[in-house]
């Protein structure tokens, strides 16, 4: 996804910023959790996607159809908007873990620093 978490990602790489890891470890449980029942409500738009038979009267051609293009149809579409922000969780996730390691990577950079302290 262009801009959004795509540059929360990217900071986290240049260790821009660190996670503790319990509450990154919160965070990406979480987003897991939501991008489950996010797939879960895809596999149900599906459904949607098909044109309804409501009769031969063109009215009733008009609304399925526009159920359809509601479903699926374009960039504004309910398939379209979820999938976006199936990825904004995805790169969210991936994001917490790359801060969550640079936290780990701080802490032991630390513990080492207080131990050569220590030995001195």
């Amino acid at each position: 996804m262009a801009g959004g978490f795509g540059n929360f990602v990217g900071a986290a790489q240049q260790g821009k910023f660190a996670v503790d890891t319990v509450a990154g470890g919160e965070m990406v449980m979480s987003i897991k959790q939501m991008r489950q029942r996010l797939n879960d409500r895809l596999q149900q738009l599906d459904a949607l996607k098909v044109q309804a038979k409501l009769g031969n009267l063109p009215e009733a051609s008009a609304i399925a159809e526009f159920n359809v293009l509601v479903a699926s149809g374009d960039e504004q579409s309910l398939d379209y908007v979820l999938r976006r922000f199936a990825e904004a969780l995805e790169e969210a996730q991936q994001a917490l873990e790359v801060g969550m390691r640079n936290y780990a990577e701080i802490e032991a950079h630390a513990e080492q620093s207080f131990r050569r302290i220590g030995q001195e």
